[in-house]
């Protein structure tokens, strides 16, 4: 089978490129942890809603692959040139044909899917991966007939992964309390589900009562964004704070000053050139 992959090539990674990790916490895959510590032993922050996105199925679930809601708001955040890191074939597709889609999905995106620490870059490698997770997925399978005793049984129509979902926007929200305390900072790509984990997860929630959205054209302005709110503005819950790549810190502090000094503001911004 002809993939767009081979068709696109892969360039050299720039360095405003970013790389993104992915996480399937699903049966039969290594554990949530260890997937994330090979990410971050990658390379890839494990800021919290940083960039590292994840998916998790259960066992049992019917249709995961329409599950996938993680892997393709990524999908929506990626720019051509950045890499997506996977711990192994299988944490990073469900089905010989999930990988196939897959790998066009990002050759059609510019992007690079990096495997077990090896990018998947040519026609060989991108059938030696759809291979391994139709083999992963046989193994998985075998076992677990054998632990429940029963045959799996085979679909009449097989399960093709769908587009990303439309609707999303790249945007920083901000909460905040009663009295207008900044309360936590974040950026995403839908603000409505984000909202529905921050409600069920976040020991703040209950103290917000306001939030403000602004959104970006694309989801690196707004983790960068995200960064140097976070850094000048110290929200009260976030739990990591990181400095934000020099030169958006650079322009956050000459619109800091601009109101006071203009002069000084253009001195700000001369650093950058």
């Amino acid at each position: 089978m002809e993939h767009r992959l081979t068709q696109v090539g892969v360039k050299k990674v720039s360095d405003n490129s970013i790389k993104w990790g992915y996480v399937l916490a699903a049966p039969g895959r290594p554990s949530r942890k260890d997937q994330i510590a090979y990410l971050v032993a990658s390379g890839i922050s494990d800021d919290e809603f940083g960039p590292i996105w994840e998916d998790r199925i259960i066992r049992g679930s019917t249709r995961p692959q329409s599950q996938l809601v993680g892997r393709n708001d990524l999908l929506l955040a990626v720019l051509p040139g950045d890499e997506i890191h996977a711990h192994s074939e299988f944490c990073a597709a469900l089905s010989k044909s999930d990988a196939r889609w897959l790998l066009d999905a990002t050759a059609d995106r510019g992007v690079h899917l990096v495997v077990g620490g090896v990018a998947v870059q040519t026609k060989v490698a991108a059938e030696a991966f759809a291979a391994e997770v139709a083999r992963r997925q046989n193994v998985f399978h075998a076992s677990e007939s054998r632990r429940t005793g029963k045959k799996r049984k085979r679909k009449n129509v097989a399960e093709v992964q769908g587009p990303p979902l439309p609707g999303r926007r790249p945007c920083v929200y901000r909460h905040f309390d009663a009295i207008g305390a900044l309360l936590y900072v974040g950026a995403c790509i839908n603000h409505h589900t984000r909202d529905l984990h921050h409600k069920s997860q976040s020991d703040w929630w209950p103290q917000s009562a306001s939030v403000q959205v602004e959104y970006h054209p694309t989801m690196r302005e707004a983790l960068a964004a995200e960064r140097v709110a976070i850094y000048f503005e110290k929200p009260a819950h976030n739990k990591r704070v990181v400095e934000p790549h020099t030169g958006a810190f650079i322009e956050q502090a000459a619109r800091l000053v601009e109101e006071v000094s203009p002069e000084m503001s253009a001195r700000i911004l001369a650093i950058a050139t």
